[in-house]
């Protein structure tokens, strides 16, 4: 993963898939707004590791990428309570990507 600093400044970060607990998906929810965002729980670490740090792609993105991660991971720990599924997206999600309440 690597993060562009508007100077310009590149920090890279390289994390093996073994590193990696969980990927966790998370609905962030501000009072202007709504998105969702794609963590890592890692090994031997104290805090998560956001994805996408100054992005906000949307949900249909981030899901797909999400569930491949929990296959290499084999955590397996797709829920169908929190997990939305292809089909409900469109209740979920606009079409320019922003998420509805």
């Amino acid at each position: 993963m690597y993060v562009i600093f508007h100077s310009g400044r590149v920090d890279r970060k390289f994390v093996p898939i073994s590193k990696i607990l969980q990927p966790v998906l998370n609905e962030c929810v501000t009072p202007v707004t709504c998105y969702w965002s794609l963590a890592l729980l890692l090994r031997d670490e104290d805090e998560t590791m956001l994805v996408f740090q100054n992005l906000h792609p949307p949900v249909k993105l981030l899901l797909p990428i999400w569930k491949a991660l929990c296959a290499f991971t084999n955590t397996g720990s797709i829920s169908p309570s929190v997990v939305l599924r292809q089909d409900d997206l469109h209740k979920h999600v606009d079409q320019d990507g922003a998420v509805d309440s």
